[in-house]
């Protein structure tokens, strides 16, 4: 796991501690710095579980969930927690389907997934576990204190059930000292077709864990427009008036709520129609005024002169005001001596100045901040020659058009298959041709998904070979 500062530069790296000779990596899922600034991370490795309660071999393997807390100063550990140590295979709500089913090391059934790690405000634990649909707590000792949702749910449900039957949730956050937070998926590939709702949320519960009771304050969704994410996503409580941040994840869009559940933003990060395909994902989305980011790279430009149109954009900057298109001869480059031509203020995340025809021959941009300050200039480009990839013909562009049409119509059969195979077949009982596009769409969707099943396999295997060497 890495710190950057401001510049998006590493300051400091921060790895997990060997306990048993494993060689233990820090996994993606969470990397959380506390007010006691340690650093709580995720470390998935494999782990001999005995699989036959669940249909599997006896000597199986699972990938097991490990937590650890780590001093980000010295790197010591200060915790470990190990799923495989506390959570019988029996609380699984997986099926035992797909590509991980414990035969080997390289394929271990992933049964817990633990997805995010909190504290509250006692010092315990708080961890997602999202293959078996629960939140638990968890003390400096590694004893169980409550679990929320599962099989094993320890709460009354005070919401008619709706408090503890969130399934493959992400993001389990505490506030303050009876409140949790966390993104309900309701939806997950790996489980089979069990426990698959009408539409992903944001949660807010309040908990009494000495009634041991479980209530439902607010539940944030869009019912004008319901998401179900199969994968990632994340709820953010914001400071101001408690409105809420929910992210999609797999889905790549946002949505701001007010603290009664009032939509006030919905953001799309991608085409609807790439929706399903999970091409562009955001595996958590936050909203803040405390980052300042000052990229260490200059802006990026492209030209392609037969177009005439310069482009620019700088990937991280927070504090670019308006965009200064500058030019000089070569004199004047050679000097750095630079006129101002065009000033455009920034309102998306990409300008593009128009090439007059007396401008300079060289040219750059000027990113400035609110008070007029120069924060960085681009590389400097000639005008006549520019940087932009060239263009590979007529055909390329045919064939990329080709391409994407074909594309478009794959995903929007995949995504009417149902409704266009039934109003066909009404129409003209019997074997038809939208019944073999459909069948040929989903035989594609399915070998994707094993692609990417065996993908991650891989993925796996090298990491093991690499903690074997």
């Amino acid at each position: 796991m890495v710190q950057l500062d401001e510049t998006y530069q590493v300051v400091k790296t921060v790895e997990a501690v060997e306990t048993r000779g494993e060689g233990l990596r820090g996994d993606l899922h969470e990397f959380r710095i506390t007010e006691e600034n340690t650093g709580l991370m995720t470390i998935y490795y494999p782990q001999a579980l005995d699989l036959s309660p669940i249909g599997g071999p006896v000597d199986g393997w699972v990938l097991d969930s490990i937590l650890q807390e780590v001093n980000l100063e010295t790197g010591e550990l200060i915790f470990e927690w190990r799923a495989s140590d506390h959570i019988p295979i029996e609380m699984t709500m997986r099926s035992y389907v797909g590509g991980d089913l414990g035969l080997y090391p390289i394929n271990g059934f992933d049964y817990v997934h633990i997805n995010s790690v909190d504290k509250d405000h006692l010092g315990n634990y708080i961890i997602s576990n999202r293959h078996t649909h629960t939140v638990m707590c968890i003390s400096p000792e590694g004893e169980t204190l409550w679990i929320l949702g599962g099989k094993h749910n320890m709460f009354e449900d005070l919401s008619d059930g709706r408090a503890t039957d969130f399934t493959w949730q992400h993001h389990a956050r505490w506030h303050g000292t009876n409140r949790l937070s966390l993104f309900d998926n309701a939806k997950s590939t790996n489980g089979g077709n069990k426990y698959i709702g009408d539409h992903s949320r944001g949660m807010m519960l309040e908990l009494d864990t000495k009634a041991m009771t479980a209530k439902l304050l607010h539940d944030y969704y869009d019912p004008e427009h319901p998401k179900l994410s199969e994968s990632q996503g994340s709820m953010q409580v914001l400071s101001d008036r408690g409105r809420v941040l929910v992210d999609y994840g797999f889905f790549p869009a946002m949505t701001e709520f007010s603290a009664d559940g009032q939509v006030l933003c919905d953001v799309r990060l991608a085409p609807w129609l790439i929706w399903q395909t999970g091409m562009v994902t955001s595996y958590r989305g936050f909203k803040t005024t405390r980052w300042v980011g000052r990229p260490w790279y200059a802006p990026a430009v492209s030209l392609n002169p037969s177009e005439g149109v310069l482009y620019v954009s700088w990937n991280g900057a927070t504090e670019v005001d308006s965009w200064v298109l500058q030019g000089a001869d070569w004199a004047g480059a050679q000097r750095d001596v630079y006129v101002d031509l065009d000033v455009l203020e920034k309102d998306g995340f990409e300008a593009g100045f128009d090439m007059v025809g007396d401008y300079p021959q060289y040219v750059r941009v000027a990113a400035l901040d609110r008070d007029g300050v120069v924060l960085k200039h681009s590389d400097v480009l000639d005008r006549y020659v520019g940087n932009a990839e060239p263009s590979s013909g007529l055909l390329h562009r045919l064939l990329v058009a080709a391409g994407v049409m074909l594309g478009v119509a794959l995903v929007m059969a995949g995504i009417f298959r149902k409704r266009l195979r039934s109003a066909w077949i009404s129409r003209f009982p019997g074997e038809s041709v939208v019944s073999v596009v459909c069948g040929v769409v989903e035989a594609v969707r399915r070998r994707s998904a094993e692609w990417r099943d065996g993908g991650r396999d891989r993925l796996k295997y090298n990491e093991l070979k690499s903690y074997e060497e």
